[in-house]
């Protein structure tokens, strides 16, 4: 069958060909079919009316029809298939049929005006579907919808709610990436995979619960989602890939679960409003710079299950005042934060197994000079008393001790200092020190 405007065959519409003064277009009675790119790129294509009796939309066969604002399908409508609408960028709405049980891939991706979806009930899976509809505001989610497949509603920058419904299993890579203006999404209970990126720079997201069933959160998860405050981990949880929470600015807390096991690189890189970490016992990696830039962390406890700590675990975490961790980890850490470690075994001594207090103390004992001068900088208080229990503090270093302390403006410090000044040293001692700077001045002098 031929007309002016299509080429069918067996039921398919194999082609059609535009005119310039055409707008609008109905499909003839009898088409089962609109097949592969049949009307792609029919620029001047505004409105489309479909018969009864349709049952497929082929790949692309809209592709590109950037003026096309409305379309008619018919209640014999079983499948979309991929690109089918793709880039139908004036398209601002679309009524499904029940009929429909496939939406393809990138069906209607980049339908840019489009403003409200209601998927069918009989639709099991959506995959990379409404993904860059950026006018998007609404979706509405059928209960028996199982897989929120891949990039779904991904850069959906106006998409402000989406109500999963309960039967869903799976959200899939990227499903509702970048889509800022989405402030609530409520988990079901049912939840079996949560993939790689599904709420990356969400950015409107402020709490999230993560169901029971779920076992792993994968790499860049929840990255970038800035007014993310609050998540509750469950206790099944055993895997958080790289840069899961990476970027969280306004993540106050985080429960970890007691069965977790492996922290990746840059898990938490960036949650700058962090200020407690406590490693579950049975963790054994913690990969490098998983905490890197928490700059609000004061408190960090490593188990002694950790079999390694990758580079840069806490780098520029400036407020990070007290680290518990076996002597064993300690040569994993670098720096001022390897320092601080050593410090908070000095506060905190009674809470370190009797070999760790030995292994400790035989470090300190070793570059007590170098610790007191760093703990006198970050008038660290809190390990001070232990130095001075321990008689590390000798009367002929107080004056340079409360100098640099003074220089400094560790004002803690310096009062503890003056106070053991005047309180720790005995008469005799103190007779016998001002002899002793008597004889080094007559030494000098000839």
């Amino acid at each position: 069958m031929k007309n002016k405007s299509f080429d069918i065959k067996d039921g398919v519409l194999l082609k059609y060909h535009p005119s310039e003064e055409e707008s609008k277009v109905e499909i003839p009675s009898g088409v089962r079919e609109i097949g592969e790119e049949s009307f792609i790129y029919s620029r001047n294509l505004k409105e489309i009316y479909i018969n009864e009796g349709l049952h497929t939309i082929s790949s692309a066969a809209f592709s590109g029809c950037t003026a096309l604002k409305k379309i008619t399908l018919p209640n014999s409508l079983v499948k979309i298939d991929r690109w089918a609408f793709l880039d139908c960028e004036n398209l601002s709405s679309i009524d499904m049929p029940d009929s429909l049980e496939e939406i393809g891939y990138s069906a209607f991706s980049g339908c840019s005006s489009l403003k409200k979806v209601k998927i069918p009930s009989n639709v099991k899976e959506i995959g990379y579907s409404f993904s860059y509809c950026k006018d998007l505001e609404e979706v509405e989610l059928p209960e028996g919808l199982e897989e929120i497949g891949s990039g779904a509603f991904t850069s959906c920058h106006s998409l402000k709610k989406a109500d999963i419904p309960k039967s869903v299993k799976v959200i899939g890579y990227s499903a509702f990436s970048r889509c800022h203006l989405l402030k609530e999404i409520i988990l079901p209970e049912g939840l079996e995979e949560l993939e790689a990126f599904a709420f990356c720079s969400c950015t409107g997201i402020s709490e999230m619960k993560i169901p029971k069933n779920i076992t792993r959160i994968g790499e860049n998860t929840f990255k970038n989602c800035i007014n993310l405050s609050k998540v509750e981990i469950p206790e099944g949880i055993k895997w958080i890939g790289s840069e899961a929470f990476s970027g969280c600015a306004s993540l106050l807390e985080i429960n970890l679960p007691k069965e977790l096991r492996v922290i990746e690189e840059e898990a938490f890189f960036g949650c700058a409003m962090l200020k407690k970490v406590i490693i579950p016992n049975e963790v054994r990696n913690l990969d490098p710079r998983a905490f890197a830039n928490c700059r609000a962390l004061k408190l960090a406890r490593i188990p002694d299950s950790a079999l390694r700590l990758g580079k840069k675990l806490f780098e520029n975490c400036d407020k990070l005042r007290f680290i518990h961790l076996n002597y064993r980890l300690l040569n994993g850490l670098e720096g001022s934060i390897k320092t601080m470690a050593i410090l908070t075994y000095c506060s905190k001594v009674d809470n370190y197994s009797k070999d760790d207090r030995n292994l400790y103390d035989k470090y300190i004992e070793k570059n007590k000079k170098e610790i007191i001068e760093e703990l006198i900088l970050l008038d660290y208080i809190e390990a001070f008393d232990y130095f001075k229990n321990k008689k590390y503090i000798g009367i002929q270093e107080i004056d340079t001790y409360i100098s640099l302390a003074n220089a400094n403006k560790s004002t803690q410090v310096l009062m503890s200092l003056l106070d053991y000044q005047h309180s720790e040293f005995s008469i005799d001692e103190l007779i016998n020190e001002r002899n002793r700077k008597f004889e080094d001045e007559l030494t000098l002098d000839f």
